[in-house]
């Protein structure tokens, strides 16, 4: 049924499978990361190169203490903080590509 409407939408999902220069320029409108946090802070360039205009990124997997280095790296590279959730002691961001 998913894969029906998919086709009916015109919706076209693609899956990217190996280093972050696998994923063509600007090509991802949804970008989904669960990450260890000094990783992820080291990849955000590489992600907000990968998201289309008002592409979003769901990132998760880093601990509340990283992130304030998260979210500079974020907005460093061009990306706007929409939402912010926690768990305990871990955080996710959602971040939209200008």
């Amino acid at each position: 049924m998913a894969a029906r409407a998919a086709r009916d939408m015109s919706l076209h999902i693609g899956l990217w499978l190996g280093s972050w220069e696998a994923c063509r320029p600007r090509a991802a409108s949804l970008l989904c990361a669960n990450l260890p946090g000094g990783f992820l802070i080291e990849a955000v360039p590489s992600l907000a190169a990968c998201l289309a205009t008002q592409g979003r990124a769901i990132l998760s997997g880093f601990l509340l203490e990283q992130s304030e280095a998260l979210e500079a790296a974020l907005i460093g590279s061009g990306l706007t903080i929409v939402e912010r959730r926690s768990e305990q002691e871990w955080g996710a961001v959602v971040a939209v590509s200008g």
